[in-house]
């Protein structure tokens, strides 16, 4: 043992993100997409926030782009800092929290739901 906390179970993530290379996400009516890298230390703090906000907000789909594997996703949706969050609601994007302020991600992903027709 290392002496560090273990990892907290990933947040509910699944394959949205692989639409976004062709187009936006329409699994469900609302989306999150993280978009992260391996090597980002925000993007690892913001893990275990992410993964209790995803439990908080059960009618939301979840994914994840990590912007090294993917670049040209990251690319066409204008990501150039990470961590990025992108709120889609209706396929389209709603929000984007650009940084590790997760109360804003919180609030627009309410604000999204509430306004989503379930």
């Amino acid at each position: 043992m290392d002496g560090r906390a273990p990892r907290p179970p990933p947040a509910r993530l699944s394959r949205p993100a692989l639409t976004l290379k062709r187009r936006p996400p329409r699994s469900h009516p609302v989306v999150c997409i993280d978009f992260k890298a391996a090597w980002c230390g925000p993007c690892k703090a913001c893990a275990p926030v992410l993964a209790a906000i995803s439990l908080q907000h059960p009618g939301i789909e979840f994914g994840a782009v990590d912007v090294d594997e993917l670049q040209s996703v990251a690319q066409r949706w204008g990501v150039s800092a990470m961590p990025t969050f992108i709120v889609f609601r209706g396929g389209t994007p709603f929000r984007t929290i650009v940084g590790a302020d997760m109360k804003a991600l919180a609030a627009a992903l309410d604000e999204a739901g509430a306004a989503a027709p379930f």
